[in-house]
């Protein structure tokens, strides 16, 4: 009976909530305000028929911060039925009714707090000055006003808005009551313009834990969790000042995700109690998965967030504490998400010098590049990075772990997009390590004079087969009997290729000594012994070709990362790569333990990262590898390509953009085409053309260009390699009369067709240039 009286109230309310809030469904009304209430402690008047049990101990999982689904409540709490709120016990007011209230020293901060039931303070008998106040509360209350102090009068920030317009008084309130939920705390706004339209800057309160005996780690210390927590959800009152819409959300029903705010509000635990080290427990969250965006809010109980404090600390770490402050002032002047742009506008002058190439290009792929390889430099790691490479404290982080690499230990490898589940998300890194790399050691060595020896013959030749006089068990004469050659050598050319398996028993360390032993061209035999000359080992080398994800149009970040096989230190290198591949030959890698390779897209655009709905995967992700060279030319010489398989046309980027006259060995700007190919990776098409039409930004008409592909042929448009599908076309920076363009911004309308210009439109794309002369 005590069921279907749930269930007729809940179709009751379902029934005047499908007329007094249209815009937002029942459920998920009922979603916000169960969140809500669980997180301020009023799940037990939550009656049955609106969440189950299990709902409820779901959202109890440890949260840190509970700040992000008291908001969303807040936000959206116009759009909520009053007759549903009241029916599911949800009291209409906001504030705890907390009987006792202490002034801090500097009446700044409103204590609210009790002695007595559930929601009595930690050692609510324990008062040292016999003032009637607890010790815990006088102790919270400094621990604001220090942490105001910190934030306000030492990094400059603005002071929060006040709540007069709430309760009348301006002092900032800070409520102590239990919290149920295994929050340490939250920001909270009631502040009455909210729900207006352009409302940027909103008041708060804020509510802590009573005495933290929920957290198991601060059960017996629960002023260091005070301590974090003040800076935290203080830091928020600010975050709510400045912009309280600095969150992301695709639609009205969706979750607001404050991964800026969070990551940042971390960031500042650290900064003022360095001692405590909260953030230790969140780091593995990220670290465990590198290849997670930066921007990912799967849900409330999602330590991802918190884990990605890591970014903000690299920041201040490489760039000093302002950065965060100069980036929070920008996210402050407009509505709305602006970290990624505001990040961006903040790094660029820092690494370009030019307005003109500031403004064509950006240093957040630089940056986060920087920052995946810091990453790999923590724990055991930390003692043998590169100088200038990584945290302050990074010897006592997580290291990412081994399952979180891709690992390869056996050669020729291929691994497609499609098959790699390690693909990172936008703002997320992919770290492959190539490993016994001994597979790729030569046998063969180069001989260099280390003093003169003068070559009269083009040819020397190894003997073979020699047959020898003996003598005692000694070979006192030999003859060459048969021999091969071994290098074709111009007159006064002092060295040789030798192999290693002409003296069977001789490792590299002691071939000095070893007979020398070759036929001129005339066929005299002659001996020497490699003590005359220095040896080294020939060139071996490792190629990898990096297939990335071409739906993604700004450049992507690589780092290899060399571990010595003898020391374990490390080394490193560098680069950008613009487009759907790469390719990087490594020499000699026997002599690296390792080889590390850090793959990164990342942009300033928050776009591009597209969540769905409880899935963390967002684009770009998608990396694949072809491995070692000798796989490099049995697929290029096989009837399927299977890097190039169903490409689709497309026209990637302009270069050198900007193109600065000064350093360029020629005078012209190319433009990257793709060429699709069918499923067995031929070409669509015999003879596509290309072509390009040249305007300046004021849409004046400059030149017109076009040229005709014709595939394995050799035109003005070539290909590296044409099996990559990848083609250039140029520009020599000259208009119609053949005159030399002056510096400005150019627009390059480029076009694609399957033949001529009157056949089909493959592609087009307008891209902007800059020149500077």
């Amino acid at each position: 009976m005590k069921k279907l009286q749930a269930i007729i109230l809940l179709i009751t309310v379902i029934c005047i909530s499908s007329v007094s809030a249209e815009t937002l469904s029942v459920e998920k009304q009922i979603e916000l305000i169960t969140n809500y209430m669980v997180y301020t402690n009023q799940a037990d008047k939550i009656p049955s028929g609106f969440a189950t049990s299990e709902l409820i101990n779901q959202l109890q999982e440890p949260v840190k911060c509970a700040m992000s689904p008291v908001m969303d409540f807040s936000i959206n709490r116009h759009r909520l039925d009053k007759n549903l709120m009241q029916s599911m016990g949800l009291s209409t007011f906001d504030r705890s009714d907390l009987p006792n209230t202490y002034l801090s020293s500097e009446s700044n901060f409103k204590i609210h707090y009790t002695v007595t039931g559930d929601d009595a303070v930690y050692e609510a008998d324990k008062d040292s000055d016999g003032d009637g106040v607890p010790d815990y509360i006088e102790n919270v209350a400094n621990i604001f006003e220090h942490v105001r102090h910190h934030i306000i009068d030492t990094l400059g920030y603005p002071i929060p808005p006040n709540d007069s317009i709430v309760d009348g008084d301006p002092t900032y309130d800070v409520f102590i009551q239990d919290i149920d939920a295994n929050a340490y705390g939250y920001t909270y706004s009631d502040d009455p313009n909210i729900a207006l339209t352009g409302t940027k800057s909103i008041s708060s309160y804020i509510t802590l834990d009573n005495d933290y005996k929920n957290i198991s780690s601060y059960a017996d210390r629960p002023l260091d969790a005070v301590k974090v927590t003040a800076a935290h959800e203080f830091f928020h009152a600010i975050h709510f000042g400045l912009d309280f819409k600095e969150f992301e959300t695709y639609d009205i029903v969706d979750m607001n995700r404050r991964y800026w705010m969070e990551m940042s509000a971390v960031w500042m635990e650290e900064e003022i109690y360095d001692e405590v080290n909260d953030y230790y427990v969140y780091l593995s969250a990220f670290y465990n998965d590198p290849t997670r965006s930066l921007q990912q809010f799967l849900n409330y109980s999602d330590l991802h967030p918190y884990g990605s404090c890591i970014f903000p600390m690299f920041l201040s770490q490489k760039f000093g504490k302002d950065m965060i402050f100069d980036i929070w002032s920008e996210c402050g002047d407009t509505l709305g998400p602006n970290f990624l742009r505001a990040l961006d506008h903040q790094l660029d002058p820092l690494y370009f010098d030019d307005p003109i190439e500031m403004g064509m290009n950006t240093a957040i792929h630089e940056i986060f590049n920087e920052f995946t390889l810091w990453n790999l430099f923590t724990g055991v790691r930390a003692e043998s990075r590169p100088e200038g490479i990584g945290y302050s404290e990074a010897e006592f982080y997580p290291e990412i772990p081994s399952y979180a690499f891709l690992t390869f230990n056996s050669y020729p490898k291929i691994l497609m997009l499609d098959s790699n589940f390690h693909n990172p998300d936008h703002l997320g890194a992919t770290y492959t390590k190539f490993e016994q790399t001994d597979a790729f050691k030569s046998d063969s060595y180069w001989l260099v004079a280390s003093d003169s020896l003068a070559v009269v013959d083009t040819s020397y030749w190894k003997c073979t087969v020699i047959s020898c006089i003996m003598d005692a068990g000694e070979c006192v004469d030999s003859t060459c009997v048969d021999s091969i050659n071994i290098y074709d050598v111009a007159e006064d050319y002092d060295w040789v290729n030798i192999d290693t398996t002409w003296c069977d028993t001789c490792e590299v360390t002691d071939l000095s000594g070893t007979n020398f032993l070759y036929v001129d061209a005339l066929g005299d035999l002659h001996d020497s012994l490699i003590s005359n000359y220095d040896f080294q080992l020939s060139d071996t080398t490792f190629t990898i070709y990096v297939a990335l994800d071409k739906d993604f149009p700004h450049p992507w970040g690589i780092n290899i990362v060399y571990q010595d096989k003898d020391d374990n230190s490390f080394t490193y290198e560098d680069s950008l790569v613009q487009g759907i591949e790469g390719r990087f030959d490594i020499s000699h890698p026997e002599q690296y333990k390792s080889i590390t390779f850090i793959v990164s897209p990342a942009s300033e655009f928050r776009g591009d990262y597209q969540f769905t709905s409880n899935l963390r995967r967002g684009k770009p992700k998608r990396v694949g590898w072809l491995i070692q060279e000798d796989l490099v030319d049995s697929l290029l010489t096989s009837s399927i390509d299977y890097t190039a398989v169903n490409v689709e046309a497309d026209i990637l980027y302009a270069f050198p953009n900007p193109a600065v006259i000064s350093n360029m060995s020629d005078s012209k700007i190319s433009i990257r085409y793709q060429v699709p190919t069918d499923a067995a990776s031929n070409y669509l098409y015999s003879f596509p053309e290309i072509s390009m039409d040249i305007f300046t930004v004021n849409g004046e008409y400059i030149r017109h260009i076009d040229t005709v592909i014709s595939i394995g042929g050799n035109d003005d448009i070539y290909s590296q390699d044409d099996r990559t599908v990848l083609w250039e076309a140029s520009w020599d920076l000259k208009n119609e009369n053949g005159t030399d363009v002056s510096s400005g911004i150019y627009l390059i309308m480029a076009k694609m067709h399957d033949s001529d210009s009157n056949g089909s439109l493959l592609v087009e794309k307008m891209t902007k240039v800059a020149i500077i002369r």
